[in-house]
């Protein structure tokens, strides 16, 4: 990884490489952005409105089993409301204590 010119010539302090009992808010942004557009926008352009025939269903049906330890039948069909849950989740930081420490 390259570091920025001004980096490199000491007038900026260097963000630190490998953040591991945290993440600040432009990682956890940054990676937002990447869900939404591989996976959250392509779910909202599929015809039906709800998870139940989509081609994302499993992953979020993992998401819920594997990540969150939460029943799966707790998971909003709802696209929408499924997507809102994410984010509270991911950029209020909800998932990320449990995983971090």
């Amino acid at each position: 990884m390259s570091s920025r010119f001004s980096e490199r010539i000491g007038k900026r302090e260097p963000r630190s490489a490998i953040q591991l009992s945290s993440m600040d808010d432009k990682l956890r942004n940054s990676l937002w952005n990447v869900l939404n557009f591989y996976i959250f926008e392509p779910l909202l352009k599929e015809d039906s409105q709800t998870l139940t025939y989509s081609r994302f269903k499993d992953l979020f049906q993992s998401i819920w089993f594997n990540f969150f330890k939460e029943p799966i039948d707790q998971i909003s069909f709802n696209k929408s409301s499924l997507i809102d849950e994410m984010r509270r989740r991911f950029l209020l930081g909800t998932i990320w204590r449990s995983t971090i420490l």
